[in-house]
């Protein structure tokens, strides 16, 4: 992804008036000047899995529902006794499903009927364990280090566990019109031209997470 900035140096052009989706498969239409721009989100279909990144560490499940769950009680066992930096997890679904760590979400609602208090663990990876250990970390300190890598994990893996993995297309051109005068305003109609500014991008986990790369990618400032 190139920002403005990136491509025009010092003076980009201004292009806080793009629209901006606000759900996903959309697709925005605005005009300024003598510029129109299509901004569209789509899902990605095809997210990797952010425990196979080798840098988040791994989920665990109980459930043999899931995809990632432990197949047996000896493994689980093992698992336990192995990693005493491992963190134990809750789990809640209703709808849409949500992983966080041991008594962070019991008070959510519906989480006596819905939720799993002990759900499943987060093992750390090596990297993790061996900052921790440069760090000098010990007992509560340790405790915490790692259940903040854990909750970490847990927001993008559930991202991923439902489905709200985004990407983005963004097309900038001059403004061209009919011979009525009229503006040709859908992006079929610009697909022979040369945009002004195109870029696109996929993989970013939530959609805080997209609208963020997307107003860099234009330059926007916080409109909060």
């Amino acid at each position: 992804m190139k920002t403005p900035q990136q491509i025009y140096g010092n003076h980009p052009p201004d292009w806080s008036w793009v629209e901006l989706p606000d759900s996903p498969d959309s697709i925005t239409t605005s005009q300024h000047d003598d510029m129109i721009a299509f901004v569209r989100v789509d899902h990605d279909d095809s997210p990797e899995n952010p425990c196979e990144w080798g840098t988040m560490g791994t989920i665990r499940s109980f459930s043999n529902r899931h995809i990632n769950h432990v197949k047996s009680q000896g493994e689980l066992n093992d698992l336990l006794e192995s990693n005493p930096d491992a963190v134990a997890l809750s789990y809640f679904e209703h709808g849409q499903c949500r992983w966080g760590v041991r008594g962070t979400m019991s008070n959510m609602p519906d989480f006596r009927w819905d939720g799993v208090e002990f759900a499943g663990i987060w093992i750390p990876e090596k990297d993790d364990v061996d900052n921790a250990n440069t760090l000098g970390l010990t007992d509560d300190a340790r405790a915490k280090f790692f259940e903040e890598r854990a909750e970490s994990a847990c927001k993008i893996y559930t991202y991923w566990a439902n489905g709200e993995v985004y990407g983005y297309h963004i097309r900038i051109y001059k403004i061209r019109k009919h011979e009525s005068g009229a503006v040709l305003d859908y992006v079929g109609d610009y697909r022979h031209d040369e945009p002004v500014f195109e870029d696109s991008c996929y993989g970013f986990y939530g959609w805080e997470d997209l609208e963020s790369q997307l107003k860099e990618a234009l330059g926007h400032v916080s409109r909060d």
